[in-house]
């Protein structure tokens, strides 16, 4: 089972957000949550955090390209957004 729901640069974590919803669902599951989050909740509310690096206005995701010239859709995260006090 490969439990990696993203990866990181020098600035940015990068969400591969098939794989964290997914890891987000079994989460609230195992928490007792009836209803997990959606993919749109839950982008929703890491945009209305202010998480969120938004590819357009209305677009809250990211095309990347990674390993086999493959593209991925994720949700990119500002580091310093987690390391500051107004992250926690």
């Amino acid at each position: 089972q490969n439990d990696c729901i993203g990866f990181q640069d020098a600035e940015f974590y990068y969400l591969n957000m098939t794989a964290t919803l997914k890891s987000v669902r079994r989460f609230c599951l195992e928490q007792g949550e009836p209803m997990p989050p959606s993919l749109t909740i839950l982008l929703q509310r890491l945009d209305e955090d202010g998480f969120l690096i938004r590819n357009s206005k209305s677009n809250r995701t990211h095309s990347v390209r990674v390993n086999d010239n493959k593209n991925l859709r994720v949700a990119i995260f500002k580091q310093e957004r987690f390391l500051t006090s107004e992250g926690a």
